[in-house]
């Protein structure tokens, strides 16, 4: 049997889809802190019902070059299989695993002084009180010391998606052209 065809026919289709445009982006966004935030956004606003969604600084691997944007960048920004996990966890619990956790990224809660908040509702989270929280299943199986939230739940729901999903989908809604590039 000779394999060689049938490599490359997946290696062609497989290219159509590292190479189909999501979008056209007018300026580079670089990992300095922007880029990750916007990833972290793009799954809240993925799964609105989520009041927090925390990943880690090292899943965002790449800058957003200015240009088409394609499977392929966002795959380089973001290659790891890492699905998103879905768990509810009370404050406390979520308190006690950002300061362990090695640089997390947070949308949906800030720091505020000596208190975290929520930012959607602007409320001070409470200790007691149960938050439905978003992270990478990296994160959830222990990684950057994040095993805190795995321990306050082992419960947690695998989503099934891709971490950079979300990210692909919010490029796409853009609707993004050359005269009218990405907006952040």
């Amino acid at each position: 049997m000779h394999l060689q065809p049938v490599v490359n026919r997946w290696a062609d289709s497989m290219s159509n889809v590292l190479n189909e445009v999501l979008g056209l982006n007018a300026k580079p966004i670089i990992r300095d802190g922007s880029l990750e935030q916007l990833v972290i956004d793009s799954w809240l606003e993925s799964y609105p019902d989520a009041d927090i969604a925390v990943t880690n600084k090292g899943g965002v691997r790449a800058d957003l070059e200015s240009g088409e944007v394609t499977f392929s960048s966002v795959f380089n920004i973001l290659p790891f299989d890492n699905n998103i996990i879905v768990v509810e966890v009370n404050g406390s619990a979520i308190m006690n695993a950002l300061p362990e956790g090695g640089r997390p990224v947070l949308a949906g809660l800030k720091k505020s002084g000596e208190e975290w908040v929520l930012t959607r509702i602007n409320e001070k989270l409470h200790p007691e009180k149960n938050y439905i929280l978003l992270l990478n299943s990296f994160m959830y199986a222990g990684g950057d010391n994040f095993g805190a939230i795995a321990r306050a739940n082992p419960n947690g729901f695998d989503t099934g998606m891709n971490y950079r999903q979300p990210f692909v989908n919010w490029i796409r809604r853009q609707d993004s052209t050359q005269n009218n590039p990405l907006h952040y």
